[in-house]
């Protein structure tokens, strides 16, 4: 038994370190520019072990992502599923979405890469994300009334995703950063009666 907890400490401890210097290899490169060697040698580690651990540069880099969603305790989908209305879904993803970027710029960084270089599906990871993130969950609201069932679910989320953008890709980068804050949070709070508005009142059949 001791054995065994030794090897998964040590196991723990290298799959840390790799993270970590492939967290920071990333962000300076993005995808395209970092290599598997790069990251060994970042971390200290022979490639074969990284190689030991993550089968693919692919897959390391989806790692990234999700080990900073793991320590910050939220879901893969920001909390989406603990909404009871749609009202309780946007206050929980949009500020979940927001605390967790504004205390991980890295992984900002890394997503904006992500949006320059991927070729399709195989950088977003997190599972879910084409699928459309929070599909169960906006269907869901759908079926009990709370969203305009007329409206594409997995469209929603995608704009959901993309308005949120403004956020930290706009708002940062015109306006002073005394006023940043402010600018942020109401923007967030225009962002929501929009979204409130938008799925929930029906719209004119045709």
């Amino acid at each position: 038994m001791k054995k065994q907890n030794l090897k998964e400490k040590k196991r723990a401890i290298s799959v840390r370190i790799i993270i970590d210097a492939a967290r920071e290899i990333f962000v300076s490169l993005g995808y395209a520019g970092a290599s598997m060697s790069q990251i060994a040698k970042k971390a200290k580690v022979a490639q074969g072990l990284l190689y030991h651990y993550f089968p693919s540069k692919e897959a390391l880099w989806k790692a990234v992502k999700q080990d900073a969603l793991n320590r910050s305790g939220f879901l893969d989908d920001f909390g989406g599923s603990q909404g009871n209305n749609f009202q309780d879904f946007l206050s929980i993803v949009l500020n979940n979405r927001f605390h967790f970027y504004e205390d991980n710029p890295d992984i900002k960084t890394i997503v904006a890469w992500e949006k320059l270089q991927s070729k399709g599906k195989e950088l977003y990871g997190i599972d879910k994300t084409f699928q459309g993130m929070w599909h169960e969950d906006l269907t869901r609201l759908q079926k009990t009334g709370h969203i305009d069932n007329t409206i594409d679910a997995d469209l929603l989320g995608i704009m959901i995703v993309s308005a949120f953008g403004g956020i930290f890709d706009v708002i940062p980068h015109i306006y002073d950063k005394s006023e940043v804050p402010k600018k942020q949070k109401d923007y967030l709070e225009m962002l929501n009666r929009c979204l409130m508005v938008l799925a929930t009142f029906p719209r004119a059949s045709k």
